[in-house]
């Protein structure tokens, strides 16, 4: 085989190194038209450092947005039961007033006919003016103790002091259920939506996915907790730790599937770590089925998201899953990341009776 001119490395058993000259005309060629490329690719890096910021910004941009939501929520319910306060403080107002001109029309009545001696209907209508003064008493207490509750609701709720006596689960709230403010030992009053519709009364909802929302969240925001209480939310593993720190709870899942199908669990046992041990699943107890038990091979695994890696793993499974949890080297499951065939999963937990 006859060499080509220039590159005689081609052939076997000859070399591919370029005499001088040729390598001398590479680089004259060569490096005019990659240099362009290389500035690019400079230019490119910057480019991403620049959309990394701007994702930070718009992450805790969406924090921010979050925290709101929830706080547009808790002042919606309550303004709800003000205007419910305030609507009855005005109907006892009404039924008052009405009273003391019933009363200022009787005692009217009653100096005309002292004037005219008519005897019968002066004591008729004294009696008559009697009962009417002690119902005006009776409303007047009733006014009186209404608006010192409100005025005792509003220096509740607007912080001048903290309430020390609210219960500490919704168990308090026996089947009632809804929106609900508890205190737990050694922190301040939280809101929690309280459930009695599934396993009874004195749940605590602190998960609901509808698979409609991002769970793909950093770690301040698994902290605290983010959605909306009407639909798909995380109420925060701050709360979780505080909770079952408090006293020993019990955890109930449920998935329910768009197949009408209804998987559930009930776990005697759950237990939190703090945000110094990574929010470590320490314990979920025995299980009383054989449904949604990936989680009993993620104990003692800390909480892992996309900006925080506590799997000890190489692998990043909450950016892998779009999701944060507590991955283990073993499992990989989580209930944030809603498959296609499920409609909607829960996370419950309840003080141990």
């Amino acid at each position: 085989m006859t060499p080509i001119a220039g590159y005689t490395g081609l052939v076997a058993g000859t070399s591919c190194v370029l005499p001088d000259d040729q390598e001398d005309k590479c680089s004259t060629i060569c490096y005019p038209t990659i240099k362009p490329l290389l500035k690019h690719v400079g230019l490119c890096h910057q480019n991403n450092e620049i959309v990394y910021q701007l994702q930070d910004k718009i992450r805790e941009q969406e924090i921010e947005i979050n925290r709101f939501k929830l706080e547009n929520d808790r002042l919606k319910v309550q303004l709800e039961e003000d205007e419910k306060s305030f609507e009855l403080n005005n109907q006892l107002k009404e039924a008052l007033d009405n009273n003391r001109n019933i009363v200022s029309q009787f005692s009217a009545k009653l100096n005309i006919l002292i004037n005219e001696k008519n005897d019968e209907t002066i004591r008729h209508l004294s009696e008559e003016n009697v009962l009417l003064k002690q119902t005006n008493s009776e409303l007047k207490e009733i006014a009186n103790e209404k608006e010192n509750q409100l005025r005792s609701y509003w220096t509740q709720n607007n912080g001048s002091k903290e309430k020390v006596d609210l219960p500490s689960s919704c168990l308090d709230y026996d089947y009632e259920k809804g929106l609900r403010r508890i205190k737990v030992p050694g922190a301040e009053s939280f809101e929690v939506l309280c459930h009695s519709e599934i396993a009874g009364p004195g749940w605590t909802l602190v998960l609901r996915n509808l698979g409609n929302a991002n769970f793909n969240r950093n770690w301040t925001e698994y902290k605290y907790g983010f959605g909306v209480w009407g639909s798909s939310f995380f109420r925060g593993l701050e709360v979780l730790h505080l909770m079952t720190r408090s006293q020993p709870h019990e955890l109930y899942v449920v998935a329910n599937l768009k197949d009408e199908t209804t998987l559930s669990n009930h776990f005697d046992e759950i237990d939190v770590g703090g945000e110094p041990e990574g929010y470590r699943l320490k314990s979920i107890g025995k299980p009383k089925s054989k449904e949604l038990l990936f989680m009993k091979s993620q104990v003692n695994a800390k909480f892992t998201t996309y900006d925080r890696n506590n799997a000890g793993t190489k692998t990043n499974y909450a950016v892998m899953n779009n999701a944060g949890w507590w991955y283990s080297k073993k499992n990989q499951l989580s209930f944030t990341n809603s498959p296609d065939d499920v409609e909607e999963i829960l996370m419950l937990i309840r003080p141990k009776s």
